[in-house]
């Protein structure tokens, strides 16, 4: 019988990947766009052009970091609570918004902003390693590699998309930008939780898969 490529479960896993990078390059759009809008110039809020390399470097090492904790997570992280870390990226996305709705210096901010972008960047790499581990998990022999392979295209695809669709709305709600940030957050966190009970099906269908190759 002919396996059925498209199912249910991987759109769901695929888009989950895709929503992970997607809101990885927003929010690195989103820092840039803020210090042009403030600055009027590339330069990191009106400091000097190491701080923006410090950010940029800064969330490498989170995601250093996220891998790290990816592989002692394992074992411990069931395929059931990723949902949770979903939601994490979310929540991490909000204190960058709510930080712009108190009058603070311009070091404050800069500090608020990169330990929340660090903070999901970690998450965001946590994400995506158990993210690939449950497509492949899931996918019979013969369709890995053309599954990963749309895996790799729509994820990839999503990041222009998120760069496009953020460019335009921090130039329509320039000096409000916790407009944006905020209610992106919220809606990142709402899908996580939402994607709950999703999450916890694909484990009890591991467990039942490695249960039946336990009595065979």
């Amino acid at each position: 019988m002919e396996q059925k490529l498209f199912t249910k479960n991987f759109t769901l896993l695929v888009l989950g990947q895709a929503s992970s990078l997607f809101g990885n390059y927003i929010l690195r759009l989103a820092l840039s766009m803020y210090v042009l809008e403030v600055t009027g110039s590339a330069a990191v809020l009106g400091l000097d052009a190491k701080f923006y390399g410090g950010a940029e470097s800064a969330m490498a090492v989170a995601t250093i970091l996220g891998s790290i904790a990816t592989g002692l997570l394992t074992g411990k992280l069931r395929s059931g609570r990723l949902s949770y870390v979903l939601a994490a990226i979310g929540v991490c996305i909000i204190p960058a918004g709510i930080v712009f709705l108190f009058p603070s210096g311009v070091m404050t901010r800069y500090a608020v902003i990169v330990a929340a972008f660090c903070s999901m960047q970690a998450a965001i790499s946590i994400f995506s390693i158990f993210a690939v581990s449950m497509i492949q998990q899931n996918t019979p022999d013969e369709l890995i590699g053309k599954i990963m392979a749309y895996t790799s295209a729509v994820t990839l695809c999503a990041q222009p998309v998120g760069q496009m669709v953020y460019g335009f709305l921090f130039d329509r709600f320039q000096g409000i930008v916790y407009l944006v940030l905020i209610p992106s957050g919220i809606v990142v966190c709402v899908i996580g939780l939402l994607a709950t009970g999703f999450f916890r099906k694909m484990e009890e269908k591991q467990g039942g898969g490695r249960a039946a190759e336990g009595v065979g």
